[in-house]
């Protein structure tokens, strides 16, 4: 699988699985807890992406990492923007100021996971290449 195909199906997995919290929480929408899960939701999204895109890929730097989380934060706002302006009703400032900061988590996650997968590298290598003693 192209880098490209496993960024955007890992991205949408990233909207996806908030979209459908929010589907069956939709009762709670008027309360704090309603909010409070879908960050969750989020967070647990992100994370379940990041690793499975760097299990796929070779790169793990810090700065591919961010820019991945960048991209999957661009889609989630692509696909939301429509729904929530045209279907919804709601400004784009609305949009922004209730879901769209959320979304800065993303990028977050991603960054802080792929600096973790670097760091356990590098100690990987280091043990590596120490000589067994006898």
């Amino acid at each position: 699988m192209k880098n490209t195909t496993l960024i955007i199906v890992c991205g949408f997995s990233v909207w996806l699985i908030p979209f459908c919290v929010a589907f069956v929480l939709f009762p709670l929408k008027e309360t704090a807890l309603f909010d409070s899960l879908l960050a969750v939701a989020l967070a647990f999204s992100a994370c379940l992406a990041t690793l499975a895109y760097f299990r796929r890929v070779e790169r793990a730097a810090p700065r591919h990492a961010a820019a991945v989380g960048a991209m999957w934060m661009l889609l989630c706002i692509v696909i939301d923007v429509p729904m929530f302006v045209a279907l919804f009703g709601w400004t784009l400032e609305a949009y922004i100021a209730d879901v769209g900061v959320t979304y800065l988590m993303i990028p977050v996650v991603t960054t802080a996971l792929g600096s973790a997968r670097t760091r356990a590298n590098a100690a990987r290598q280091d043990s590596s290449s120490l000589p067994s003693s006898v």
